[in-house]
């Protein structure tokens, strides 16, 4: 198991989405209420607690396509939803640019602690 990971819970509930952290909860109402939509995102937060992997399908269910982990080809998903209300969630190449960034910031993490 990971360090923290059972101080960190996640509930759906009807519209909204509890998030409980060290016993401090909060609720987030949902502004796009679709079960399939709600499941993809909160279930790759879950996958990657589990198995250090957002693209680890805990249910064969899930809407979410394959989600490399962290390799070349550099994808990350895209969470949205069309004109029609219905789950568009699909996996995009990562601009270059984008990973410099990111790439920045964690070279600097032990000096901001973060």
């Amino acid at each position: 198991m990971l360090p923290h990971a059972s101080s960190f819970s996640l509930l759906l509930v009807t519209n909204k989405v509890l998030i409980s952290l060290n016993r401090a909860v909060s609720i987030i109402p949902i502004g796009f209420n679709n079960p399939d939509f709600i499941k993809a995102f909160a279930r790759s937060f879950v996958s990657f607690a589990i198995s250090l992997d957002p693209g680890y399908k805990l249910n064969s269910s899930i809407i979410t396509p394959l989600w490399d982990l962290y390799r070349p080809g550099n994808t990350e998903m895209v969470f949205n939803k069309t004109v029609d209300d219905s789950p568009d969630v699909h996996a995009v190449r990562t601009d270059g640019r984008l990973l410099d960034w990111c790439r920045f910031w964690e070279s600097i993490g032990s000096i901001t602690g973060q």
